[in-house]
């Protein structure tokens, strides 16, 4: 595959629930990293440059409690930034970038609530962007982190995994009661069908 290219996959997977594999976008050049089933992020720690991303590193809710990842790439860029989510009502749906000379040389994360970004480069060069909509299917990211000619740990490709939707509601009926209303609550009262006078 071209260093540039990026597709869809599918990757099974007997001790993880299945996910399809997005991307990566980039070169798949130097050192692979992967944070599949990551997917309740509370916050993302990006060490970037001018036109590149020197590091990512995640912290995420696992078994109700807060869990900090490895660092993937090295620190060193010249600005950092924190993402913040308003877990759990924010959750990721998406990222976008720049790919340029073999590295990524601008980051964008898009959530339900809003954008943030873009990292690294302001100048568009050959463009990706992944897209989930607004379901909660993103299911962790991946890619790999290169050591430039000049010392420098560039991130040179990143990706996302998809978690499909289990569960399609069968009818209305079923949709309105996947809103989770209390029973005997006002509003429950006027979903469904209307009581005979």
């Amino acid at each position: 595959m071209h260093p540039f290219c990026f597709g869809l996959s599918q990757e099974m997977n007997p001790s993880e629930s299945e996910m399809i594999k997005v991307g990566p976008a980039g070169s798949r050049a130097g050192e692979p990293w992967d944070e599949k089933g990551l997917s309740e992020i509370t916050e993302i720690y990006i060490s970037h440059g001018d036109d590149t991303i020197n590091s990512l590193q995640f912290q995420y809710v696992e078994n109700r409690t807060l869990v900090l990842s490895e660092q993937h790439g090295e620190s060193g860029g010249r600005f950092f930034n924190v993402v913040h989510l308003n877990h759990p009502s924010e959750y990721i749906t998406g990222i976008a970038g720049n790919v340029n000379s073999y590295i990524i040389s601008a980051l964008t994360i898009t959530t339900n609530i809003t954008t943030y970004g873009p990292f690294g480069s302001q100048t568009k060069v050959a463009g990706f962007d992944f897209r989930l909509g607004n379901l909660r299917l993103f299911g962790g990211f991946y890619g790999h982190f290169l050591r430039r000619n000049d010392g420098t740990v560039s991130l040179s490709a990143i990706g996302i995994y998809v978690n499909p939707t289990s569960n399609l509601p069968t009818s209305t009926e079923d949709r309105v009661r996947g809103a989770a209303l209390p029973l005997g609550s006002e509003t429950s009262k006027y979903l469904g069908s209307w009581p005979a006078k």
